[in-house]
């Protein structure tokens, strides 16, 4: 059994392993993700680059791919007036991936919170949505703005990007809506044809066979966007890249951070 949180802005369905079976636009209506078709896919690839072990990823990487979809364990964390938490731990292979799925109240953003503990070599993880848009083409976050690269692999042109940089989002948009991919320290990203992915840890051998071995931490994040409001977008990445704080003191207990939020109504059932 997985459990359904919800607020004002998006209704997510998520199943034991941690992936989206359903997210509801409640503002706009249209499903986020095609029917049928989950989101927060965790994909091992195998990856052995032809020349260069750290720095490259070569373009048939997607010819050994599994799925990281055996469940650990599933509990509510947080359930209260400005969040909802839960925490989903899966294994794949020798490595355990722990998911806090965060929805807040003001917001139509879904985190996730990542812990992996790591033991693998040759290769490399990705996280993989598919956004319920008809569009050729994809927007990428710079230094100063953002690039518009397309999503198809028709020409040899296209073809050599399948994997591109991005800071704090990458999205998909057609008029009237987008859906963005957000992260807080992971920069890779491949877009195809509605497909959405974040490279989150390649296991390189060489020239340190021991870079990638053990605990990483990030947060990504799936957002739908009403009217694709860039505005919107950026202010949510920032959200996630430099979240807003308030310092409480308490006596005797030194200082303690809590996360300042707007305080509306978000509810969880199970499913």
């Amino acid at each position: 059994m997985g459990a359904i949180p919800e607020n004002v802005h998006v209704r997510v369905e998520i199943a034991t392993d941690g992936q989206l079976v359903r997210v509801t636009d409640k503002l706009q209506g249209p499903e986020v993700l095609p029917p049928g078709q989950n989101g927060n896919i965790l994909q091992a690839f195998e990856d052995r680059p032809i020349r260069w072990d750290a720095w490259d990823i070569d373009v048939f990487f997607e010819d050994r791919l599994e799925v990281i979809d055996q469940p650990q364990s599933l509990e509510i964390i947080a359930f209260g007036p400005i969040r909802v938490a839960l925490r989903v731990t899966t294994k794949g292979r020798s490595s355990t991936i722990t998911q806090t799925i965060r929805l807040h109240a003001h917001s139509a953003r879904i985190d996730f919170e990542t812990e992996v503990d790591w033991h693998e070599t040759h290769t490399f993880l990705k996280a993989a949505f598919r956004a319920n848009l008809e569009t050729n083409a994809a927007q990428f976050d710079i230094q100063w703005g953002f690039v518009a690269r397309g999503t198809a692999r028709d020409t040899p042109f296209d073809t050599a990007l399948f994997e591109g940089p991005a800071q704090k989002w990458a999205q998909v948009s057609e008029p009237g809506c987008a859906v963005a991919l957000l992260n807080d320290c992971k920069y890779g990203y491949d877009l195809h044809h509605g497909i959405m992915r974040i490279t989150l840890i390649k296991s390189l051998i060489q020239p340190n066979p021991g870079a990638d071995q053990g605990r990483h931490g990030f947060t990504c994040a799936l957002l739908p966007i009403l009217g694709a409001d860039r505005a919107v977008l950026d202010r949510e990445a920032y959200e996630v890249n430099a979240p807003c704080g308030c310092w409480i003191r308490c006596w005797g207990a030194g200082f303690q951070t809590r996360r300042c939020r707007r305080d509306l109504c978000a509810r969880m059932r199970p499913m």
